[in-house]
């Protein structure tokens, strides 16, 4: 008859099972963070090479030190240093777990090293390159591939933010920042428009984007003495315009004209002049955050609510990863709107602003002005669902003239593809605008043509002269062959 084993006897067998499946447990974990933070840094170090159009060889080569050759290494050289030395004391770990341990330590530190040399680049380079290794594909298993990358590369925004220093935020205030309990919202359908067609409806009225070119009459026939301060300018404004859409494209239109950009400014920093708008309605010159705050102001005195919204923007010339920037967003009839006096006054070309008055980005739907204006505030940005930072970047630079003009990018689709040799450019043009579009080294040279004017949709090849990254503007002449072509985008092409 068998007997049952006593208590003492099986107490040391069930602390045995619990402690090899702790065992177990650690190792995998171990071996999990351990596998995790090499690839990471793998992944980080790649994507940049990718984005900067570096050497990708040397990423991979740099990740196969840190995993696993340095760590073997560390850990025969430990070795043979305790054996010179006799120590004879047991080692806690066996040679596996150090090795394991010895990589964590490594690659964490690579790890650090990188994300603070490239916080924001790292992260611009995750949300648009980090699917490097997928290619072009576009089967179910590499788009879930990639949307789980992109999900890790949008919790690495803090990267961004603690890299980013808007200097026009100061500016902001309680009543220009939508604090204080503003909840805006679009108009009816306006989220949704994707800006294919011009025409877009503002509010249910007979007002459309984009309103009309030409500078408003009343402020273009405004007289000298109506000009003479903030409150003047906005009464005579009041007491002639009534229509609130009109109210408010003259107030946009005296902005756009009566402030010059000053680009000296931009370069003070911190000893940056007043942008209140007191001072640059006197100065007669502005960054874009003294244009916005005219705007706060005017609409003041006229009873229209005009807020302050900072951000980044994208602009020909920027970093895919943008700028600080600020704008307004106004309320008509219940429903917001959004608006950019600055990009409406003209444009900047090396040290000097040129004025060319536009509506383009008055009263623009939010789609449209979203794909270069990224609000710091996701409630500004006007949309149901709002962009993330990382969707943000990844879109082709589009101005709202592209979309104007009733045209639309069928490819690329990304804000930075890779090229061999040349730039296939997909477009439809319905109203046979004529287009040109030229190439320039993304770190300083001439830009060269590499299409001449055509008047035609389809495919444009953009032949790029030599390796390296390229920044690839489009330009656009409704008007003819002959004139002036304005900009309506870019795109960058890692050549070679």
């Amino acid at each position: 008859m068998s007997r049952s084993p006593s208590p003492s006897s099986s107490e040391p067998r069930r602390r045995s099972v619990v402690g090899l499946v702790l065992s177990v447990l650690f190792h995998v974990v171990l071996w999990a963070v351990v596998a995790a933070v090499p690839l990471f840094g793998v992944w980080l170090a790649t994507s940049l090479a990718v984005y900067h159009d570096g050497p990708l060889w040397l990423a991979i080569v740099v990740g196969v030190l840190c995993f696993p050759v340095l760590p073997i290494l560390w850990e025969l050289w430990a070795a043979r240093r305790r054996r010179k030395r006799k120590d004879g004391r047991e080692r806690i770990l066996n040679p596996g777990d150090r090795v394991l341990l010895r990589t964590f330590v490594l690659n964490l530190g690579f790890l650090v090293v990188m994300l603070l040399a490239f916080p924001r680049q790292g992260f611009a380079a995750l949300s648009t390159r980090g699917d490097w290794m997928l290619g072009g594909s576009h089967s179910a298993v590499a788009e879930s591939v990639r949307g789980a990358l992109f999900d890790v590369a949008g919790g690495l925004e803090w990267l961004y933010d603690s890299a980013s220093s808007n200097p026009y935020a100061k500016y902001a205030d309680a009543d220009a920042d939508g604090e204080g309990g503003t909840t805006p919202a679009p108009a009816p359908g306006a989220s949704g428009v994707s800006g294919t067609a011009p025409g877009v409806p503002l509010g249910g009225t007979a007002h459309t984007w984009p309103m009309d070119g030409a500078v408003h009459p009343v402020v273009r026939d405004m007289p000298e003495e109506a000009r003479a301060s903030v409150a003047s300018v906005g009464k005579y404004i009041a007491e002639r315009v009534t229509d609130p859409f009109e109210r408010v494209k003259a107030l946009h239109d005296f902005v756009a004209t009566w402030l010059a950009y000053d680009v000296p400014a931009t370069r003070e920093g911190a000893n940056m002049p007043s942008q209140e708008a007191a001072d640059v309605f006197v100065a007669r010159k502005a960054v874009c955050a003294g244009y916005a705050r005219l705007m706060v102001a005017l609409g003041k005195v006229t009873g229209d609510e005009i807020v302050y919204v900072v951000g980044h923007s994208r602009a020909s010339g920027d970093d895919l990863d943008g700028v600080g920037h600020a704008w307004n967003a106004v309320e008509i009839g219940g429903a917001w709107y959004l608006m950019d006096a600055t990009w409406d006054a003209g444009f900047v070309n090396g040290s000097a602003f040129t004025r060319r008055f536009a509506t383009d980005y008055l009263m623009t739907p939010p789609a449209i002005f979203g794909i270069d204006h990224l609000p710091d505030d996701p409630r500004w940005q006007l949309r149901e669902r709002p962009l993330s930072r990382g969707e943000f970047l990844r879109q082709p630079a589009l101005s709202p003239r592209f979309f104007a003009l009733g045209m639309t990018l069928e490819a690329p689709e990304r804000s930075q593809v890779d090229t061999d040799g040349a730039l296939a450019i997909e477009l439809e043009n319905p109203r046979g605008a004529w287009v040109m579009v030229s190439a320039r080294p993304k770190d300083g040279g001439e830009p060269t043509t590499c299409v001449q004017p055509v008047q035609a949709g389809g495919t444009l090849e953009c032949a790029l002269p030599g390796d390296g990254v390229w920044q690839v503007d489009l330009f656009v002449n409704p008007e003819g062959r002959a004139g002036t072509y304005v900009s309506v985008g870019y795109l960058e092409a890692n050549n070679g």
